[in-house]
C-alpha cells in the first residue's frame, strides 16, 4: 500500500509547499495594500484555499485525473494595484461577475475562440508587466536588512541552481526565517483576536468602477494558470475536459467571492507537478492531487492563526519573499511572451503600458494594455494580419451564402 502512494506523497507534498507558500504571500501583500483588516485577510485566503482545495477533489475524484485547483496567483498580483479605492463589498461583486462570466464561457463552450480571438503571447505580457513591480521589492528588501535579503536570495538561487528536487521557495523560506528570528526574535502573534468563522460580504455593484477591471481579471483566470493546466495534462496524453475546467472554475470563484475572496482556479504548475512522470504511473497520478487538495483545505482551516503571525512580522520581509516568489512566475511569462518574433511589437507595448501599473480614464493600465497589444497585433503585426485577413474572407463568404450569391 505504501509503495503504491509513495510516488503520490512525494509529489503531493512538494506540490503543496508551492502551493502553500507563494499564493499566500501574494494575498497577503495585495490585502495589505488595499488596508483591510486581519478578519478579511484571513477571510480572502479561507476561500481561495478552500475553493482550491474543493475543485481540485472534484477533478481528482469524480474525474480521476490529476487536476489540481489553486489561488490565481496572477489574479491575485493585480488586484494588488486594482482594488485601489475600491471597498471589499465592491471588490466581492468584481469577483462575482468574473465568476459568472467564466461559468458562462464554461457553460456555452465560446472558450475555443476567445483563446483564438486574444493573443496569448499578450496576455502573457500583461501579466509580467504586472508582475515587475514585485522584482523592485527584492532591492528594498536589501536596503530592509542586507544579511536578511541575502539569505533569501541566497537561499533561493542555491536550490534552484543544485536541488531541483526541492522547490526554489522552500529553500528561499527556511535559511531567511532562521536569519529573521535571529535579528527580530520569534514573532508573537496574539490569538485571542482570532476569528475562526468567515466573513460575508455582501456584493456592491459599483458598475464604474468594477467594469474596466472585468477584462483583465477574466483574462487572467482563462489565460494563466487554467490554460497551463490545460496544456500540462494534454500533453501528458490524458483527456482534457477544457469546458468542465472552466466551468468549475467560474462556480469556485462565485461562491468564494462572498467570502471576500477571489476563489481559485485549475491551477498550472501544480496540476503540471502533480500529471508528470514523478507522479507515479499513469493511472495513479490523480492520487497526488488528492493529497494537494486534501492539504489545501486543512491550510484553509488554519488561515486565522496563519494571518495572526502574518500580521506581526515587518511587512519588508513579506514583500521580500512575495518578490522572490514571483521570480519563476515572472520567468514563464517572459518566456512565452517572447517565443514568438511575429508578435514582437504588440508584446513590447503591452508589456509596458502594463508596467505602468497606473489609472488612464480612470481605467487600469492592464486594461489599455490588452487592448493596445491586441490592435497592434491584427493591424500592425504580419501573423496578426493574416489572420484577420482569413477571418474577414471566411466572413465574406459566410455572409454571400446567406444572400444565395
Amino acid at each position: 500500500m505504501y509503495s503504491e502512494w509513495r510516488s503520490s506523497w512525494s509529489t503531493g507534498l512538494t506540490a503543496s509547499t508551492l502551493a502553500c507558500s507563494v499564493p499566500v504571500l501574494i494575498i497577503s501583500q495585495s490585502a495589505i495594500q488595499n488596508n483591510l483588516n486581519t478578519f478579511e485577510i484571513s477571510s480572502w485566503i479561507f476561500g481561495s484555499y478552500l475553493m482550491a482545495g474543493v475543485l481540485g477533489l472534484i477533478f481528482s475524484i469524480y474525474f480521476k485525473l490529476p487536476i489540481c485547483g489553486s489561488p490565481s496567483v496572477p489574479a491575485a498580483v493585480f488586484l494588488g494595484t486594482a482594488l485601489n479605492g475600491l471597498s471589499i463589498n465592491e471588490a466581492a461583486a468584481l469577483y462575482l461577475l468574473s465568476g459568472l462570466l467564466v461559468i458562462l464561457i464554461g457553460f456555452t463552450k465560446i472558450f475555443k475562440y476567445i483563446l483564438k480571438l486574444i493573443p496569448y503571447e499578450v496576455v502573457m505580457a500583461m501579466t509580467a508587466g504586472l508582475i515587475f513591480q514585485y522584482m523592485f521589492q527584492i532591492y528594498r528588501g536589501f536596503s530592509f536588512n542586507f544579511l536578511l535579503a541575502l539569505f533569501t536570495v541566497s537561499g533561493f538561487l542555491i536550490t534552484k541552481s543544485y536541488f531541483r528536487n526541492i522547490p526554489a521557495m522552500l529553500g528561499a523560506i527556511i535559511p531567511s526565517t532562521i536569519a529573521y528570528i535571529l535579528f527580530y526574535g520569534f514573532p508573537r502573534p496574539k490569538f485571542d483576536h482570532i476569528h475562526f468563522l468567515p466573513k460575508i460580504i455582501k456584493p456592491e455593484f459599483n458598475l464604474e468602477a468594477i467594469l474596466p477591471l472585468l477584462l483583465p481579471m477574466i483574462c487572467l483566470i482563462l489565460f494563466t494558470e487554467l490554460f497551463q493546466g490545460m496544456e500540462s495534462i494534454h500533453f501528458q496524453g490524458y483527456h482534457t475536459p477544457a469546458n468542465q475546467m472552466v466551468t468549475f472554475s467560474g462556480i469556485a470563484i462565485v461562491l468564494a467571492s462572498f467570502l471576500g475572496s477571489h476563489g481559485a482556479n485549475t491551477a498550472g504548475a501544480l496540476t503540471t507537478l502533480c500529471s508528470s512522470d514523478e507522479a507515479g504511473e499513469k493511472h495513479q497520478r490523480y492520487r497526488a492531487s488528492i493529497i494537494v487538495s486534501i492539504l489545501m483545505v486543512l491550510f484553509a482551516l488554519l488561515s486565522p492563526f496563519l494571518i495572526s503571525i502574518v500580521t506581526v512580522i515587518h511587512i519588508e520581509y513579506i514583500f521580500l519573499l512575495t518578490g522572490i516568489a514571483m521570480l519563476p512566475v515572472l520567468a514563464i511569462a517572459m518566456d512565452i511572451s517572447f517565443s514568438k518574433s511575429s508578435s514582437f511589437f504588440s508584446v513590447i507595448f503591452t508589456l509596458s503600458l502594463s508596467m505602468t501599473n497606473t489609472f488612464y480614464l480612470q481605467i487600469h493600465s492592464s486594461f489599455w494594455a490588452i487592448v493596445a497589444g491586441t490592435f497592434i497585433y491584427y493591424v500592425f503585426e504580419k501573423e496578426g494580419k493574416g489572420k484577420l485577413t482569413n477571418c474577414l474572407q471566411i466572413l465574406s463568404n459566410k455572409t454571400k451564402k446567406l444572400r444565395g450569391e
